[in-house]
């Protein structure tokens, strides 16, 4: 599906097709992770993909230093314009199969769906590989996906919405192991176009890669309220893996 996250990432637009995420829900479904996780202030976590950044800066208000890098310059500078740059709190511009990111990092964190963009399955496990050596010897990886299994079963083919005065249409379909979802942006006589294509890994495909690594899963959830996982009825897969 080429590049197409370089084009919707850098439309302003994004952030209203999600507006029904917030920070409380992050801060609620970050508290639930932590208490699992037994991390001392003043660790170091990175945030991979952060996009606006909403939960960079609140594992920065529990007291950690965070390292937070995103490809697009849009969202970036949101995440400053909301939170600055602060003395525990980095924000740089990266890719995150090439991660500029040194040694003796406590915890990985790759939340809302930032994997399985890559046409490759190298491409998509590239980052857990590279980290895998970064991690101090009792690191964390905490990876939120989609539940591919439910996505098959309930995916909906349609949906339409209005926010700030455009009328926003999502077509969803599943193309050779990928979930393809076409935006659509309405606004008077303007329309614009945009596509997201993520690649519907299975939590089997997933453990097993990660694995193949070096990392062992400890926990896995269905929801960001922290409920077990049921292969058939968690809409998401959100799994702790350790060094």
């Amino acid at each position: 599906m080429g590049d197409w996250y370089k084009d919707w990432f850098a439309s302003d637009d994004y952030l209203n097709v999600y507006s029904h995420r917030d920070e409380n829900e992050a801060k609620k479904f970050l508290s639930f992770i932590l208490e699992r996780l037994n991390l001392a202030p003043g660790s170091t976590v990175v945030d991979a993909a952060c996009g606006a950044g909403r939960h960079a800066n609140i594992l920065n208000s529990f007291g950690f230093n965070v390292i937070a890098f995103d490809l697009s310059k849009t969202l970036l500078r949101k995440a400053l314009e909301n939170y600055g740059q602060k003395e525990r709190l980095l924000f740089y511009r990266g890719d995150i199969r090439f991660p500029a990111i040194k040694k003796g990092i406590n915890g990985i964190f790759n939340l809302f769906t930032s994997f399985g963009y890559f046409d490759t399955d190298h491409e998509n496990f590239l980052f857990p590989q590279k980290v895998y050596e970064l991690l101090t010897p009792d690191g964390f990886y905490v990876l939120d996906f989609l539940n591919s299994n439910y996505v098959s079963r309930n995916l909906v083919d349609k949906s339409e919405k209005v926010v700030n005065g455009k009328k926003i249409i999502e077509t969803r379909k599943i193309v050779n192991g990928r979930v393809i979802k076409e935006i659509s942006l309405i606004s008077d006589a303007n329309v614009e176009k945009y596509i997201e294509s993520v690649r519907l890994y299975s939590f089997d495909e997933i453990k097993r890669n990660f694995e193949m690594i070096g990392y062992k899963s400890v926990d896995v959830f269905g929801s960001y309220s922290g409920d077990k996982f049921d292969l058939n009825l968690s809409k998401r897969l959100i799994v702790i893996f350790r060094k």
